[in-house]
């Protein structure tokens, strides 16, 4: 079953939302700094700042390990979201080459 487009309006957004943003603020409501999330993911902190920093991708793996630092949001989310802001990093730049941005 093909689940891709969830967007109920069709519009393409303004911006695309990385789940590193997401994350960052799921931080904060948990009073969790990020070199304690980066130890709980099994990380070092200069590499998970470098990785927010780079909006690099959230793999499988690297799901989990955030689904367990962070209960009660499954990795499936986490994988989700990354889909997300792939496809909206997509069709932004698409709308923006045809001169739709509003």
């Amino acid at each position: 079953m093909e689940t891709e487009d969830l967007r109920l309006d069709n519009k393409v957004p303004y911006r695309a939302v990385h789940p590193f943003e997401i994350i960052q603020d799921e931080l904060a409501a948990r009073h969790i700094s990020r070199r304690e999330f980066a130890e709980r993911i099994g990380m070092g902190f200069k590499e998970l700042s470098r990785m927010i920093r780079d909006r690099q991708t959230i793999t499988p793996d690297l799901a989990e390990r955030i689904a367990v630092a962070l209960p009660g949001i499954p990795a499936s989310t986490w994988l989700g979201m990354q889909r997300r802001y792939e496809q909206d990093v997509k069709d932004i730049a698409e709308r923006d080459r045809k001169g739709e941005r509003k």
